[in-house]
């Protein structure tokens, strides 16, 4: 099953957004890719701003885009393994927030769906 996933960092009121008023910068492309690698394994570049990663049952592309800031990281996802609770460990503390973009739930509630 391939899932695609949408993970952004949603504006405060304070804080002047990007190119989209809903959301801020997620931050230095490096830096995004650092948390990726942290999360998922070191990956393998796929090209400009794209990683591939395999976790426990599930592998996925994770696409930055080629900007330095990131505004977004879309993850396509496939495999029999649950992502959801290493998308979550990887959103949570940096005040991410991830939206399957098949279902159209969000993924980084409090405790999942």
């Amino acid at each position: 099953m391939r899932r695609e996933i949408l993970i952004v960092r949603p504006a405060d009121d304070d804080e002047p957004s990007s190119r989209d008023a809903e959301h801020a910068p997620m931050g230095a492309q490096d830096d995004v890719e650092t948390a990726l690698r942290h999360m998922f394994g070191s990956g393998t570049a796929q090209g400009p701003g794209q990683w591939l990663f395999d976790g426990p049952g599930f592998s996925l592309m994770a696409s930055l885009g080629v900007f330095p800031i990131v505004d977004s990281v879309t993850l396509e996802v496939w495999g029999d393994g649950d992502p959801e609770p290493y998308i979550r460990e990887l959103c949570l503390p940096r005040g991410w927030e991830a939206f399957d973009l098949d279902s159209g739930q969000t993924i980084t509630e409090l405790g999942g769906r």
